[in-house]
């Protein structure tokens, strides 16, 4: 899948990809991440033998607006989810934030009195967690410029920095979309994209920050569910404990005080969920557990065992 996808305007649920080639068996529904995209998950969609379906965000590089709100964007994916699959039991995964939004579906669909079977969770850290990565407009512009390069060479895992754009190549700017133009010319003798031009990239980029703006995180207040114990949740764990690694000073500029690395992000899904399970896997960041070889592969095995 490309690094810069374009949904479909004529479709009714655009932000609905369908990421394998079986239309047989009850489908899989899992959820974007922060960066609004579900390239992720093409590799595990692909060893899948069940139709998975890959929920992108709303406005995520394209014209839709953006939902604002935990709740609201949780109940657009329910009627996604349902455009599908009308009755449960659903199988739900999420990356990250993904996680968090995955939550809250699972919590409307049950008040609706539906049933949901499984939950597989990449590395989501839990709600008290986001308060510590909340991000600069900088570092914002920063991390989404850089994301989109490394989704373009993330088959190179071994040179995984080489065509980033590290935090001090960037002046100090104090208007940030002058910030972001900056980061938009180096990102484009990259690689960054082959066709698009600084002014349509920069439009771009301005609707994709105002995407992520809208998911209020910060806003959203973790509600009991309904029936916590029919849910087997599968949590993949990064083992190393670093939320960017290497890639630090590729996603955060000197604006931001970070102190997620090393600590139980995890914690609250534990206590939520009575039937949980956790894999630890290897990998150097939880920016890159999607496709760093290792990790990758501990993902692969355990989707392949719940979506037989």
């Amino acid at each position: 899948m490309p690094a810069f996808h374009v949904a479909s305007a004529t479709s009714k649920f655009p932000e609905l990809l369908h990421l394998n080639q079986h239309f047989s068996g009850r489908p899989v529904f899992w959820i974007h991440g922060e960066g609004g995209g579900v390239e992720g998950f093409q590799m595990l969609a692909e060893k899948s033998k069940r139709p998975f379906y890959g929920i992108q965000a709303k406005g995520h590089l394209t014209e839709h607006t953006p939902i604002k709100g935990v709740e609201a964007i949780a109940a657009y994916y329910v009627k996604i989810i349902q455009s599908k699959q009308a009755k449960g039991p659903y199988d739900l995964g999420g990356y990250s934030l993904g996680g968090v939004l995955a939550y809250e579906v699972i919590r409307q669909l049950q008040e609706a009195g539906e049933t949901v079977s499984t939950l597989v969770l990449i590395d989501s850290p839990d709600l008290s967690s986001w308060e510590k990565i909340q991000l600069s407009p900088q570092s914002k512009a920063l991390q989404a410029v850089n994301m989109a390069l490394l989704n373009r060479n993330k088959k190179e895992a071994d040179h995984i920095l080489k065509n980033l754009i590290h935090n001090k190549e960037i002046p100090e700017y104090n208007d940030e979309k002058s910030f972001l133009i900056e980061l938009i010319r180096l990102g484009r003798e990259r690689g960054l994209s082959l066709t698009l031009s600084e002014e349509a990239l920069l439009d771009l980029f301005l609707r994709h920050l105002r995407m992520q703006e809208a998911f209020e995180i910060e806003q959203y207040t973790l509600s009991t569910l309904p029936n916590a114990s029919e849910v087997t949740c599968y949590y993949v764990r990064n083992q190393s404990g670093l939320f960017y690694g290497e890639l630090m000073s590729y996603m955060t500029t000197d604006r931001d005080d970070f102190s997620i690395d090393h600590t139980s992000y995890w914690e609250e899904w534990v206590r939520v969920f009575p039937r949980f399970h956790l894999l630890d896997v290897e990998s150097t960041s939880h920016m890159t557990l999607l496709f760093d070889p290792a990790s990758q592969a501990d993902i692969v095995s355990l989707c392949k065992k719940l979506y037989e």
